[in-house]
């Protein structure tokens, strides 16, 4: 029972990995989700419209998770065509190294 423990813990530890630009900006947008929602509330209540919250909020979601599948897509893109550029560089180099 102890050596289980110790395995667990010692892949515990090593799985642990720094943030990548991935993680940065799912957090950048969601940090401007809740700042931009916030603001907007203050507002609409400033003018006596506390029941629209909710509905802008909903609106603030979509936007930011369409901004942020858009920008995940195009790094994809970008990473496929530096691999891609990578391959034709080998190739060229050596010919015979295909298969």
């Amino acid at each position: 029972m102890e050596g289980f423990h110790r395995e667990v813990k010692a892949a515990d530890l090593g799985s642990f990995s720094p943030p990548t630009a991935f993680h940065r900006a799912r957090l950048h947008l969601l940090g401007y989700l809740f700042l931009s929602h916030f603001l907007l509330c203050l507002v609409l209540r400033d003018r006596g419209h506390e029941n629209n919250c909710i509905p802008v909020l909903r609106e603030l979601k979509k936007a930011v998770r369409v901004k942020f599948l858009r920008f995940w897509f195009d790094n994809k893109k970008k990473q496929k065509k530096k691999i891609r550029l990578v391959r034709k560089k080998e190739n060229t180099k050596n010919p015979q190294s295909q298969w």
